[in-house]
């Protein structure tokens, strides 16, 4: 069980690694970097996930690695040893019950990646929502642009509740916590978003009901489906009573199934075993969309593939900012 960061705590150990290679810091001066990043270990609060600061949370260990690496590379120490030492970084972080335990940390270190163990491989969300609850929507997604595309593209987005009988999404039992973990299974959360300040869209992307609301109205889920005015869409609130999530073990970690049935009798099932690979750069062009031009980004996209040939990073943050490489 890990209680840090942002439920990784490797991110603490790995940015300092990182940027001091990026320095150019010897072995010992890694080493100290790791120490100094490590000697306070950011353990997260889990209410915080409610305001905008929970967007902070995957910057603030690259920020601290950085800070670190600078340090070590001034010649400030940190504690070598801090991984291993039974009572430094890893066991404050998380419940190992022996050294070998701990040892699965650096077995097949570069070569498997264990948050996924089916593939063996890295993956990034294409959906903004709660890791567990992508397959989720990729089966809403699947149901209403390819299973029923033909009842979606005939009915405006103001009718779509009324032509939905009810929506069944079979989940994974992690889900069970972490997609009522605000809401407790109520639309109270609504409420508390409309008038609190420090209730933000955030809580909504650990909520189970919302995304799929959401997905079902729109036919997409972006950054632009958490707005205050998609939030509260009549449409999409009306969706989210016809929802109902039943926790299944046989969903497996990432699996999800959902049933859609209309008014009319018809019914529309999609089940994901996994979440689906996609090419990442569709993410830029989603959020930069209306900003940057298809060329610009376009350029981006070129410039992260070819960023080692970069010899200073403010010629690739030129680019990044949808300027030209100097």
């Amino acid at each position: 069980m890990i209680h840090a960061g942002n439920a990784l705590a490797t991110h603490q150990i790995e940015t300092p690694l990182v940027a001091g290679k990026l320095l150019g810091l010897g072995r010992a001066q890694l080493q100290d970097a790791v120490g100094i990043c490590c000697t306070q270990p950011q353990v997260t609060s889990i209410p915080a996930w409610t305001a905008d600061a929970k967007g902070l949370l995957t910057g603030w260990p690259v920020m601290s690695g950085v800070e670190a690496a600078l340090y070590a590379r001034a010649g400030i120490t940190g504690r070598r040893d801090i991984l291993e030492n039974p009572v430094g970084y890893c066991y404050r972080v998380a419940d190992i019950p022996s050294p070998t335990r701990l040892a699965e940390l650096v077995d097949g270190l570069g070569k498997t990646w264990r948050f996924d163990e089916k593939y063996d491989e890295l993956f990034t969300k294409r959906f903004p929502t709660d890791g567990f609850q992508l397959t989720s929507v990729q089966a809403i997604l699947d149901i209403v642009n390819r299973q029923a595309k033909k009842v979606w593209d005939g009915a405006p987005r103001s009718r779509l509740p009324k032509l939905v009988k009810r929506v069944q999404v079979r989940i994974p039992w992690v889900m069970a916590a972490s997609a009522t973990m605000f809401s407790k299974g109520s639309k109270d959360i609504y409420a508390r978003i409309r008038r609190e300040p420090d209730w933000t869209y955030i809580a909504l992307l650990f909520d189970g009901k919302y995304p799929i609301a959401a997905s079902l109205v729109n036919r997409r889920l972006t950054f632009r489906e958490y707005s205050h005015a998609a939030i509260f869409n009549p449409a999409v609130q009306a969706m989210i009573d016809k929802i109902e999530l039943v926790p299944d073990i046989t969903m497996g970690v990432f699996g999800a199934e959902a049933t859609v049935e209309l008014v009319d009798g018809r019914s529309f099932t999609s089940r994901q075993s996994c979440i689906a690979n996609f090419p990442v750069e569709e993410k830029l062009y989603i959020g930069a969309g209306g900003i940057l031009s298809r060329r610009q980004i376009r350029a981006i996209v070129r410039a992260i593939d070819r960023i080692e040939t970069f010899g200073n990073v403010r010629d690739f943050m030129r680019v990044a900012s949808g300027g030209r490489r100097g």
